[in-house]
């Protein structure tokens, strides 16, 4: 159906719901109504990428947290403080050093002690030991 011109006709649409009824089970009332309760559809395409900004770090600052609780990472260390950081409040150039969690409507980001989240344009955040060697 998808990509066929004649997907989108009504009569088109019945006729083949009512072929494939009749296959399924062996009958079907052709003349009765249908309804369509659930449609639905799957985009592909090809997006022009936005030229990266001259300056895409911006000027390094520590954003304000928006609370600090205690966290739980391994037996090692036991708790230790963490603070907390809304997505929406960082900005092109925002440095938080772990511990922290930065919360988004669609996920949690933990920074692990010993490493530096930084805020990039184009909404990226890039984490990195803060030694700047990858183990």
């Amino acid at each position: 159906m998808p990509g066929e011109a004649e997907w989108w006709d009504g009569a088109s649409i019945a006729q083949r719901f009512h072929d494939t009824h009749r296959a399924a089970y062996g009958h079907g009332e052709s003349e009765a109504p249908i309804e369509l309760v659930n449609l639905r559809l799957t985009g592909l395409g090809r997006l022009d990428r936005p030229a990266p900004e001259a300056n895409s770090i911006g000027d390094a600052h520590e954003p304000v947290p928006i609370g600090e609780r205690p966290v739980y990472l391994d037996r090692r260390s036991g708790f230790i403080p963490c603070r907390h950081y809304d997505r929406a409040d960082l900005e092109p150039g925002a440095r938080i050093r772990g511990a922290a969690l930065i919360h988004q409507l669609d996920t949690t980001v933990l920074v692990m002690p010993g490493h530096i989240a930084q805020a990039l344009a184009g909404g990226v955040l890039a984490i990195t030991p803060e030694n700047g060697k990858l183990s």
